[in-house]
């Protein structure tokens, strides 16, 4: 820090200069970390729909990845997924707010379901699935949701 170099000259002003300096760099990163931890509220219909969610992509991930997934499995996959979702967005009770910032990541989900629902031998899924994860990733950083655990840890 610029400021703090000053502090070699053994002046008292320079020392003030750079505590302050310290200080307000302090408070704008806790700012920033209390912005961090702030989550979404959500409903247990959210938090049940999102569950199911990242079940059916627990469930078919390695099929996905591998390029294995049969296209009556591919298919009951979307069916899952949109189902899910149509219930989140009629059930749920969260704010304007919340659903201005849920919808995105939902259409998202919807998607690369959609993708992945196709069926066949395709990179695209895989792409599709790779979407889908990061949109649940998004979830669990950016909603309240005390039970949520990333795909990885099944």
């Amino acid at each position: 820090m610029r400021v703090c170099s000053a502090l070699r000259t053994g002046s008292f002003a320079a020392f003030l200069v750079c505590a302050v300096a310290l200080f307000g760099a302090a408070v704008a990163f806790n700012a920033a970390v209390a912005m961090a931890q702030t989550r979404l509220p959500t409903d247990a219909a959210l938090r049940s729909g999102m569950s199911d969610i990242r079940a059916a992509v627990i469930d078919h991930h390695t099929l996905i990845t591998h390029r294995r997934l049969p296209v009556a499995m591919a298919q009951k996959f979307k069916t899952r997924v949109t189902h899910t979702i149509t219930a989140i967005r009629t059930t749920t009770g969260v704010p304007a707010d919340v659903r201005a910032a849920l919808d995105p990541l939902l259409e998202t989900i919807d998607a690369s379901a959609g993708i992945i629902g196709i069926g066949g031998d395709s990179v695209g899924q895989v792409d599709a699935l790779f979407a889908l994860t990061k949109a649940l990733e998004t979830y669990g950083k950016t909603f309240e949701d005390p039970d949520w655990k990333p795909i990885q840890e099944r």
